[in-house]
């Protein structure tokens, strides 16, 4: 963020960085972010090598922007968040109502000229292996594949939380993450499965407590400011405020 990167300017992180760089302790400087805006500044300075950024089906913006820049730096680029913080999976996509594969989101990565390596999530062995079959084969795919799995992307997913839980503390004390996973649920199931809206109102009552719904917003923005996916936070919170409802 904004913040974060004045921050390790005014305390001196930086020159501290670029001492342990000179005195040969590091080797190599990279940054990572999620905001192309400060990307851009950050990288334009000349001090890093590399880059990780996160990209996917659903988060596309670097391609016209962070990724010819870094090219035009010889920066090498690591790609984060290539299943969209899990939503871009089998089972997260099935419960919002398409389909994709992690693999699908993988070679869609490695098929981008500009990218050097991807880095997915592997909390768990199938995870592992997952990466390491797509790797063993050609990754690469066709202009006619990507579009195929671009073709498959819900919009909704644009404004999908990933649940990283960035945005909080919230001043309200509103469990934002909960609120909005359940919120993202309800968009695909309201008015269509009355069977999985009363599990979604039976969670709401049971994991948000009544004072820290999300009627409890008041629109401050803190968690905007602080969302990697810059997410409309306050805008969906008013949308959950409207739909989603607790059991008395």
């Amino acid at each position: 963020t904004a913040s974060n990167w004045n921050r390790l300017q005014k305390e001196g992180v930086l020159t501290y960085i670029q001492e342990l760089k000179t005195s040969g302790r590091v080797r190599h400087l990279g940054i990572s972010t999620h905001d192309c805006k400060i990307g851009e500044e950050i990288i334009r300075t000349g001090l890093f090598e590399v880059a990780m950024l996160a990209y996917n089906p659903t988060n596309r913006e670097v391609e016209d922007t962070l990724f010819p820049l870094c090219q035009s730096l010889d920066m090498g680029i690591i790609i984060m968040k290539p299943y969209g913080g899990g939503v871009l999976t089998h089972d997260r996509s099935h419960q919002l109502g398409f389909e994709i594969e992690a693999e699908d989101c993988l070679r869609f990565a490695l098929s981008n000229p500009y990218v050097t390596t991807v880095i997915p999530g592997m909390e768990q062995e199938p995870y592992l292996k997952t990466a390491l079959a797509v790797e063993a084969e050609d990754p690469h795919l066709t202009q006619e594949e990507i579009d195929a799995i671009l073709g498959k992307i819900d919009m909704k997913v644009k404004n999908y939380c990933r649940g990283c839980g960035y945005c909080l503390p919230c001043p309200q004390q509103i469990p934002i993450p909960t609120v909005l996973s359940l919120y993202n649920r309800w968009e695909i199931f309201g008015g269509v499965d009355w069977s999985h809206m009363h599990h979604i109102t039976e969670e709401y009552t049971q994991k948000v407590p009544a004072d820290r719904t999300a009627k409890a917003c008041i629109a401050c923005g803190s968690c905007a400011q602080r969302c990697p996916f810059n997410l409309p936070i306050p805008d969906l919170m008013k949308k959950a405020a409207k739909e989603l409802r607790r059991y008395e």
